[in-house]
């Protein structure tokens, strides 16, 4: 009786240990990961939906469309883009380092992209040539956002396999200082 006695007191004292020590550190932790996890969900989704974007973008890009009707999409992607910058900002605490300044890096490329091509849709007269650029810059986010994809594909236990991937693009990605400037508009 006493055997059973001690064992029911030592279950419950060390339930209720668990319960008021543990849990609560436990119940926070699994908060961030859930949080994590979604925010994460949220720019895989967020690529996916730029790269469809972008697609319904350079297939309207004729002669035969209004440049009006490119004028708020091209907007609207630069606005995309923005959003998804400032949510790789925010993965922080979730990625490695690396792996967030490849995809940003990739994705700020996409950015710079977009805003030299609103230029030529924002341009007074609208040619061929203004429409293959902004087709040629369509192009070109396209490939970065897709190469942002890839990097942001690679998940954590992958690290270590991809790491030379991670480390050759975010290296890729790096300002030089080493190259004289050269000026080519002579």
């Amino acid at each position: 009786m006493q055997t059973a006695l001690i064992s029911a007191l030592t279950a419950a004292i060390v339930t209720l240990l668990i319960e008021y020590t543990a849990k609560p550190q436990l119940e926070v932790r699994k908060d961030r990961v859930v949080a994590a996890a979604r925010l994460r969900r949220d720019v895989e989704a967020q690529l996916s939906a730029l790269n469809s974007k972008i697609l319904m973008l350079h297939t309207s890009t004729t002669g035969s469309y209004p440049r009006k009707t490119w004028t708020e999409p091209v907007g609207q992607l630069d606005e995309a883009i923005e959003r998804l910058l400032n949510d790789l900002v925010a993965l922080k605490e979730v990625l490695p380092e690396r792996q967030i300044f490849a995809v940003s890096s990739s994705v700020l490329r996409a950015h710079v992209m977009c805003f030299e091509m609103r230029r030529f849709v924002e341009a007074e007269t609208v040619d061929a040539a203004n429409i293959e650029a902004v087709r040629i810059g369509l192009t070109e986010i396209m490939a970065r956002i897709g190469e942002a994809r890839r990097r942001f594909g690679v998940r954590r236990g992958q690290v270590v396999k991809y790491r030379k991937m991670l480390k050759q693009a975010a290296e890729e990605d790096r300002p030089t200082n080493d190259e004289p400037y050269s000026d080519h508009s002579a």
